[in-house]
């Protein structure tokens, strides 16, 4: 189920990410920039909730949202596009967010998509006022033995994003 994979894969980021001043926010959890850029495109702001999040990467002490992480089950994988779409302009509001506080300093973040056991880390930019997303690998969760090798790239390529 989604749930089993995004367990496993939330326990490699728990140990790769433990000695940084940073939080794993999950269960179905609302970027506050997504909130926001919905208030700003619709009238109605009083019933504006925000996207739900799998995972959300915060700062620990200002709660600062870093990005948004998806995973789904090969079951919804009709609904896959519109995942990344969701997950893409998610972590366009946040880019926004970090790029407006740091006055421009911060112009890219590091995000992932799963379905099942695999899935991809791509890097979103800020160029120019138009957002670039660009793969930087490929992620796989071993079901079987055969599959540590590619478990040990997945781990090295976590610890890159670090």
């Amino acid at each position: 189920s989604e749930t089993t994979f995004y367990r496993r894969f939330v326990m490699l980021l728990d140990f790769v990410f433990s000695d940084l001043n940073m939080t794993l926010d999950d269960d179905e959890i609302v970027a506050e920039a997504t909130k926001m850029a919905q208030q700003q495109s619709v009238h109605n702001v009083a019933g504006c909730c925000g996207r739900k999040i799998d995972l959300l990467f915060r700062t620990k002490s200002l709660k600062v949202d870093l990005a948004s992480n998806e995973w789904k089950s090969t079951k919804t994988k009709h609904m896959y596009i519109q995942q990344q779409s969701k997950n893409f302009r998610s972590n366009c509001s946040i880019l926004n967010g970090l790029f407006i506080r740091s006055s421009g300093k911060v112009n890219k973040l590091v995000a992932v998509d799963f379905i099942d056991t695999t899935g991809y880390m791509y890097c979103l930019e800020l160029k120019d006022n138009v957002y670039v997303a660009n793969t930087i690998s490929t992620l796989l969760l071993p079901t079987n033995v055969t599959h540590l090798k590619s478990l040990k790239k997945t781990v090295k390529v976590l610890f890159k994003w670090k």
